[in-house]
């Protein structure tokens, strides 16, 4: 075990992926929970031309030019793609304080979409999911021994923008007036 995140156990948190089978810790292999495939992220400053010495309003008196000359307009956009998640089982049939993951047994259908009261799915029959507990199919109960897999899907990705305006004083460099931030979107992406 090399990193932290493979030796985290639910004593030590930080972790939701904990040692299922101390005597087998290699079942555990899978994704890790923070995974993320593609992340880009754009931020900027911009100053804003307006006011002495700026191309609008150049000729500005000292008075408004203390209204509208100095302000920058800065933000960060960021998107990332979808963390890797896992079904953990309705049970303790591994351990007796932490729950195993599910053992697929055949092709889960993944189709991301809202169902009829608006809760958002992952998969394309949630039904067959909840029954093929009871079933064995497509997704079954880990029998003792067994981790089940971990982090095997992958849930919504994330875009948003965060923005904002402030002014610089003409006084004092140090102070910087801000007169607040504009959140425009904020989405998982479904």
């Amino acid at each position: 075990m090399g990193s932290d995140a493979e030796r985290s156990t639910e004593f030590s948190g930080g972790s939701f992926s904990d040692i299922l089978n101390t005597w087998k810790p290699y079942l555990n292999r899978g994704n890790s929970d923070f995974d993320t495939r593609q992340l880009l992220t754009i931020d900027w400053v911009y100053l804003l031309p307006f006011g002495r010495g700026k191309a609008v309003l150049d000729s500005s008196n000292r008075l408004l030019d203390a209204v509208v000359g100095g302000w920058q307009w800065s933000g960060i956009n960021r998107w990332s793609s979808a963390l890797p998640f896992s079904l953990s089982e309705p049970g303790w049939s591994t351990d007796w304080q932490i729950e195993s993951f599910a053992v697929p047994t055949a092709k889960v259908k993944m189709r991301r979409h809202f169902d009829s009261n608006g809760n958002p799915q992952f998969f394309d029959d949630p039904t067959s999911i909840n029954n093929g507990v009871a079933i064995g199919g497509p997704i079954r109960l880990p029998y003792p021994g067994e981790a089940g897999e971990r982090n095997n899907f992958r849930g919504d990705g994330y875009f948003d923008v965060d923005s904002g305006l402030s002014m610089e004083t003409r006084r004092d460099r140090d102070l910087e007036i801000w007169l607040g931030s504009l959140q425009r979107n904020q989405h998982r992406e479904i």
